[in-house]
């Protein structure tokens, strides 16, 4: 429902907090994706920025995350199948697990 009634929010006036504007939405993007790059490989965020950047995300109808994860100098993924590959984090507690 927060989703659905973001355009609707947008049309509200905040001066008074009673009015809306009357409107037709025809809504269309001119391309086909808009995208956000998070590089989180390099620069590790914790999980509960990354869920605000999706909520700003949608807020905007942004449709594509780029989630740059994993680099070759760094592999900050927890993995049941390859244990080892979480050592090539920058830090142990800079690991994204379950």
């Amino acid at each position: 429902a927060y989703y659905a009634l973001t355009p609707l929010a947008q049309l509200c006036d905040t001066s008074d907090g009673k009015s809306m504007y009357e409107a037709e939405i025809t809504d269309f993007p001119r391309f086909k994706f808009r995208g956000f790059l998070v590089d989180s490989a390099r620069h590790f965020l914790p999980v509960t920025y990354l869920r605000r950047v999706i909520d700003v995300m949608a807020l905007h109808r942004y449709n594509v995350l780029h989630w740059h994860l994993v680099d070759s100098e760094s592999f900050p993924v927890e993995s049941k199948t390859f244990p080892d590959l979480v050592k090539g984090a920058f830090h142990p507690k800079a690991v994204y697990s379950r």
